[in-house]
């Protein structure tokens, strides 16, 4: 009788069907977060919003948590989806401001910097 219900339980785990393992997003949370860094855009720090999310699907879809972890992997997208939105508006922004206002105020600062290391001044910065 033991054996029998052994095969029982076993045959049930060979015929259901595991759905595939949605997309994590971890690597792409965490380059969303640590470049705009680079270029000080406090607003990547939503991206650990999205590392979050992006390390619970892992451990929820080998927990048999499907439907959790399909859910998770949705959030993680979406919070990705935000930070690299607001990164390359911020970047964009960034660009236009430079090429319109910043660039010259840039430029002027730099000849002086280096007319005064040319004459002896100390240094440039």
């Amino acid at each position: 009788m033991e054996n029998q219900e052994f095969n029982n339980t076993n045959q049930y785990a060979q015929s259901e069907i595991v759905p595939m393992k949605p997309k994590s997003w971890l690597t792409e949370s965490i380059l969303v977060t640590i470049i705009p860094l680079c270029c000080m855009c406090i607003f990547s720090l939503l991206g650990i919003v999205a590392i979050v999310n992006a390390s619970k699907v892992d451990v929820l879809y080998f927990a048999g948590q499907y439907q959790e972890a399909e859910r998770v992997s949705k959030n993680a997208k979406m919070w990705f989806l935000i930070t690299l939105t607001i990164f390359l508006v911020f970047l964009i922004g960034y660009i236009l401001y430079m090429s319109v206002v910043g660039w010259d105020t840039f430029m002027d600062a730099f000849r002086e910097g280096y007319e005064s290391v040319r004459r002896g001044g100390g240094t440039m910065w």
